[in-house]
């Protein structure tokens, strides 16, 4: 009896070591960056437009990079154009945005937090234009769904609080369309 134990211990150890080794040659394979686009923020201003505000577009790109198991940080860029009769508008935000992967894969749940700067200028036919800039500072969460090994879609919610008047505190969601390499 005590050699059938052993030997069920040693090949446990023997086997766990080898699943040990493969792990990290299967991570050190997996996409370490990533590139998205932001599908409801370019959407988002049509909701306005039904409304009678303005129409315009959002155009959001975000580049993501996988410096720990659990990290990753990269650049966002938010671009805004609209105008109606009567005003016209632009706006910029550049952000740096960390994000913490608790489950340590990059296709999954993840909370983050972005810092960055906006812009928001707004001319009014006739007279002049109000210009507005400050810091953006936001909490976000979301999911990582990945569809192939490269296409993901990642629906999040994040709370931003802006230091512009123009701006202002708001729930914000999000949908990116992105692809990992």
């Amino acid at each position: 009896m005590k050699k059938v134990v052993c030997v069920v211990v040693l090949a446990c150890v023997i086997m766990g070591g080898a699943f040990a080794q493969a792990k990290p040659a299967a991570a050190a394979s997996a996409a370490k960056n990533s590139i998205g686009f932001d599908l409801f923020r370019l959407f988002d201003n049509l909701i306005y437009f039904k409304t009678g505000y303005a129409l315009g577009t959002t155009i959001a790109f975000s580049y993501e990079r996988q410096i720990l198991p659990h990290w990753s940080i990269g650049p966002d860029v938010e671009m805004q154009l609209w105008g109606s009769t009567g005003f016209f508008g632009f706006g910029l935000v550049m952000a740096a945005e960390g994000r913490d992967y608790p489950m340590a894969d990059f296709s999954k749940f993840f909370l983050g937090t972005t810092f960055g700067f906006g812009i928001k200028s707004i001319g009014y036919t006739g007279s002049a234009r109000d210009t507005d800039f400050g810091l953006i500072v936001s909490l976000k969460m979301g999911y990582k769904l990945v569809t192939t090994k490269k296409i993901y879609l990642e629906p999040s919610l994040s709370y931003v609080h802006s230091a512009q008047v123009l701006y202002g505190d708001r729930w914000q969601g999000g949908l990116r369309l992105g692809w990992s390499f």
